[in-house]
């Protein structure tokens, strides 16, 4: 991924082809992200933190997933409390989206951990328009992908 991110250039644009939508583009492929996973002390935020260090994108952010998830509830508690609309959005992953995008390219998440069903469908459409509009997404996680909503 260091390598495709290197050639890598963000387009402004959201990509929301039907290309896309599948995870294809004309042209240079988008890298989507990074899942570290394994038992806890193995070298995973380690990894990720020489990665975000050494990444050439800019901006780029850094968070604790369970503080980034608080973040977005808050943005969307906003949205609600203002008659439903921000920024003239009628979603506020839409509006919430566009305002990541605009303040990194590259997201990285220690330990991704979703507790709650509400933050399952946040993350299903929040890394949807993420990917959409060319957000790169590293995360670590104590347990396989298979394992992530067993509770």
């Amino acid at each position: 991924m260091y390598e495709s991110l290197r050639g890598y250039r963000l387009s402004g644009k959201p990509r929301f082809s039907l290309l896309a939508r599948v995870g294809l583009k004309r042209g240079v492929p988008v890298p989507k992200g990074i899942y570290l996973f394994g038992g806890v002390g193995r070298g995973k935020t380690g990894s990720m933190d020489l990665f975000y260090a050494a990444a050439l994108a800019s901006p780029k952010r850094r968070a604790h997933f369970q503080v980034f998830m608080l973040e977005m509830h808050r943005w969307i508690d906003y949205w609600r409390k203002n008659g439903g609309t921000k920024d003239g959005e009628a979603d506020p992953i839409f509006s919430l989206v566009a305002n990541l995008a605009s303040k990194a390219f590259l997201l990285c998440f220690d330990e991704f951990e979703v507790r709650d069903v509400g933050d399952v469908l946040i993350m299903r459409y929040l890394s949807s328009a993420l990917w959409g509009h060319n957000v790169l997404v590293v995360m670590t996680f104590n347990w396989s992908p298979d394992d992530i909503y067993l509770n």
